[in-house]
C-alpha cells in the first residue's frame, strides 16, 4: 500500500465499500430482464481493476471491512458467488435488508454496515463511484469519503479521489 493510501487510513476504525461499479462490475443488464435473467447475468460479474487486491489488503491488516449496498440480497449473493476475496468483508449491507429504510441517497446502508462492524460512522471511511453513493456517505457524517471512477470526481464532499483500485495498491 503506497502513502497516500496509508494518511487516508489513519484514524480508521472501519472501511465501508460500496458495491457495483465499484468493486465488481455488473453493467449490461437491462431492467426489463425476469429476476432469474438478472441473477444470471450477475453470477459473471467481474471485479473492477485492483479491487480484489486491495480487499485483501485491507483484510489482511485486520481492518474491519463492510458492503454497503442498495441491491438486494439475492443479487448480492449472485454478484459475489464467484468471488472469495468477499471473505476479508465481516458484514454486508443490502438494501432490502432489516433496518434498512431508505436507499441511497439516504445513509442507511451506511449507518448500518458501521453498526454491524460496531464503529462509529464518524471513524468509517467510504469507498463510493457515484454521486448519489457520496451523498450517502455525506449524510451517514463518515470520517473520510474517497471516490474511485470518473463518475464520481465532480463533487466537492469527497477526500481523495483514484481511477481505480490500482491506484491505492501501488508501492
Amino acid at each position: 500500500m503506497n502513502a497516500r493510501t496509508q494518511a487516508l487510513l489513519c484514524g480508521i476504525d472501519g472501511v465501508l465499500f460500496d458495491l457495483d461499479g465499484l468493486l465488481l462490475d455488473t453493467s449490461g443488464w437491462d431492467p426489463s430482464w425476469t429476476v432469474a435473467a438478472k441473477l444470471a447475468h450477475f453470477e459473471n460479474s467481474t471485479a473492477c481493476p485492483g479491487a480484489a487486491r486491495f480487499v485483501t489488503e485491507l483484510g489482511k491488516r485486520g481492518l474491519p471491512l463492510a458492503i454497503g449496498t442498495s441491491s438486494d440480497r439475492h443479487f448480492f449473493r449472485a454478484k459475489s458467488s464467484r468471488h472469495p476475496w468477499f471473505a476479508h468483508f465481516r458484514a454486508v449491507v443490502c438494501g432490502d435488508d432489516e433496518g434498512v429504510v431508505r436507499r441511497k441517497p439516504a445513509p442507511d446502508v451506511y449507518w448500518q454496515a458501521a453498526r454491524w462492524l460496531g464503529v462509529s460512522p464518524a471513524r468509517c471511511l467510504v469507498f463510493e463511484d457515484s454521486a448519489v453513493g457520496i451523498e450517502a456517505a455525506r449524510r451517514a457524517r463518515v470520517a473520510r469519503i474517497v471516490a474511485v471512477g470518473h463518475a464520481a470526481r465532480a463533487t466537492r464532499a469527497i477526500h481523495s479521489s483514484f481511477s481505480s483500485f490500482q491506484d491505492l495498491c501501488g508501492e
